[in-house]
């Protein structure tokens, strides 16, 4: 996966970190919230980054989607070397 890939996947994740902090209706978030979204990142891009579709499906709920694929299979299937994103 090329590094503008990541980056734009780490700028992702980050405004949506950003977004719910920010939000007047959240609840303050913890140092425990931050240490567990920070290991979801890691649980994804070392999926991601292996190729390995499995692990990188499970770091979605089962009706994720991401750009134009949804759910599992879909992501799995996106997720492979050489498919289109």
């Amino acid at each position: 996966m090329g590094i503008a890939v990541k980056q734009f996947v780490l700028s992702l994740a980050l405004s949506g970190l950003a977004l719910v902090a920010t939000s007047a209706f959240a609840a303050p978030m913890t140092a425990e919230d931050y240490f567990e979204i920070q290991q979801l990142y890691a649980k994804y891009n070392h999926a991601i980054d292996s190729g390995n579709a499995d692990a990188y499906a499970d770091t979605f709920t089962p009706d994720g989607v991401f750009n134009n694929n949804a759910g599992r299979e879909a992501l799995k299937s996106s997720s492979k070397p050489g498919s289109a994103r």
